[in-house]
């Protein structure tokens, strides 16, 4: 299913655009921002942006997604960071080797209202 933004939903009222100027695109601010990301997701192979949903979207999400909750699918699983076998040949301590695990609830898409922020 190819979902669309709603007419009413502009991308202010989501993203803090004041913080994070993604309609500026040939903007100094969008280039520094894009720079410093690029250089974070360099360093640390993730990239987190505080703060990029606004309070009040982030709420009305939030809200969303709990009333969703009882359809939401959960599973725990014990898995390595790559989500493939262990490797014996590899030390222990070899991230491929480290166990972590996921405990997640999703909520499908074909859940959500097509007019919704989420």
């Amino acid at each position: 299913m190819t979902r669309t933004r709603p007419a009413h939903y502009r991308p202010e009222d989501l993203v803090d655009l004041a913080r994070y100027p993604l309609h500026q695109p040939k903007g100094a601010a969008y280039g520094e921002l894009v720079r410093a990301g690029r250089l974070r997701l360099g360093e640390d192979g993730a990239l987190a942006l505080p703060g990029f949903v606004t309070p009040a979207a982030a709420q009305a999400m939030a809200r969303e997604a709990e009333a969703l909750l009882p359809e939401a699918y959960y599973c725990a699983r014990d898995h390595n960071p790559y989500l493939i076998a262990d490797d014996p040949d590899l030390p222990a301590a070899h991230p491929r080797n480290r166990a972590q695990v996921s405990d997640k609830g999703c909520i499908a898409d074909d859940r959500i209202a097509a007019d919704s922020a989420l």
